[in-house]
């Protein structure tokens, strides 16, 4: 089994005027903010991050975004879908090399 990876959730990604767009009043924000918190152990909310930017959009306007994420070691379980996963990628790969190699020297026929 491979080491575990960092993995990046995102817990929030929303641009100015969408549904989701936080309140403007701090105390309305806050509860906006914890609701997105929530689903994060406590041990983990010091690595919680937060991007605000209002770079590109339509038309040459800004567009302010909100990114809200944070960063955690995958469990065991993910690290173990992952793997198989991987290892079903490579056994497809090593099927479609071998289809085309036969492919091939029903062709060609043997490497002299």
């Amino acid at each position: 089994m491979t080491e575990p990876r960092e993995i990046v959730d995102i817990l929030a990604l929303v641009a100015a005027g969408e549904r989701d767009w936080p309140p403007l009043a701090a105390p309305a924000f806050l509860t906006w903010f914890n609701q997105k918190l929530a689903g994060i152990p406590p041990d983990q909310h010091a690595s919680v991050k937060i991007d605000i930017d209002a770079n590109g959009g339509f038309d040459e306007q800004p567009l302010a975004r909100i990114c809200i994420y944070h960063t955690r070691m995958e469990t065991a379980l993910e690290a173990h879908a992952r793997e198989a996963k991987k290892a079903a990628r490579d056994a497809e790969l090593v099927r479609e090399e071998k289809r085309q190699l036969a492919a091939l020297l029903k062709k060609y026929g043997p490497v002299d």
